[in-house]
């Protein structure tokens, strides 16, 4: 969904305002955070629809990955974050301007004052891997992290990337990023479970579970009872007033995974995730 005129006359004006000199950050923020092809996207159209929440339009990554972002046209300093993501996140920080994470601060803090609401809320699949700085830049931040099957998402994921590698095979050949489709399920599969470890491990180390910062949903859920899964994020955030009725309807897209993965490659992939679909309630048998 393309964000409105408003709202990108919202991000300019936020973009410019953001050169003054002048102290902002954004009041209450908020940012959804999970592995690509989560339902990170529908949940922030969701929650945006709330009158008291300002759901900055784009995944900022142009602001969070400045010099690798998007990474075809970069430089190709590491491989892909799909690929890598550590070593690209690392990168990527290394080599933010001076002060930019002020200049984050300012541009989330002047879109919220322009847009008049309590909350500001902010997601992008691009930052599990540097919540730690996130947390510096923001330290009264709360998460709201989403959680899909980790099949759905090895091979959602996929799908959108191996058409990149399609439309610029000489690129990705290039920087030791090709593979083929069957291939590429198996490696989103493992990226999965190291993105749901990383933002474990740092909301382990950020002690965001003792201080409530952290809300962990889930997308299955959120198909089945989108009413009752937003209430219970709007109850986490402290926003009073209930949400609007969803101005589209919220479909479970995990059919696709077990009409189109192979038998042999789904009870593969199946083995490989079970432990970690275990954890977070999902059936480890393959059909």
């Amino acid at each position: 969904m393309r964000p409105s005129p408003r709202f990108s006359l919202a991000v300019h004006a936020a973009k410019r305002l953001a050169a003054l000199p002048i102290a902002i950050a954004p009041s209450r923020p908020l940012f959804i955070i999970g592995c690509a092809r989560s339902g990170t996207s529908v949940l922030k159209r969701l929650l945006g629809a709330h009158p008291d929440i300002d759901a900055y339009p784009s995944e900022a990554n142009e602001l969070w990955h400045p010099t690798s972002y998007p990474w075809a046209p970069s430089e190709h300093r590491t491989p892909p974050l799909w690929q890598a993501p550590a070593e690209f996140t690392a990168d990527s920080l290394a080599h933010w301007p001076t002060a930019h994470g002020e200049r984050i601060r300012r541009v989330f803090g002047w879109h919220q004052r322009l847009r008049r609401r309590p909350v500001f809320l902010g997601k992008s699949s691009m930052i599990n891997f540097m919540l730690m700085d996130v947390a510096r830049l923001f330290p009264d931040a709360r998460f709201i992290h989403i959680v899909r099957d980790g099949r759905a998402v090895a091979f959602s994921y996929a799908e959108k990337e191996h058409r990149k590698l399609l439309a610029a095979p000489a690129v990705y050949r290039a920087a030791g990023a090709w593979y083929d489709k069957d291939a590429l399920i198996r490696h989103m599969g493992g990226l999965w479970q190291a993105t749901l470890a990383e933002i474990d491990r740092t909301g382990a180390a950020l002690g965001w579970t003792a201080a409530g910062h952290r809300h962990v949903c889930r997308y299955e859920d959120l198909c089945s009872d989108p009413a009752g899964t937003l209430a219970e994020l709007l109850a986490f955030i402290g926003v009073a007033r209930p949400a609007p009725a969803p101005a589209e309807a919220v479909r479970d897209m995990n059919h696709k995974f077990r009409e189109r993965v192979s038998p042999a490659l789904l009870r593969e992939l199946t083995e490989a995730l079970a432990p970690t679909l275990a954890v977070h309630g999902y059936d480890s048998q393959s059909a």
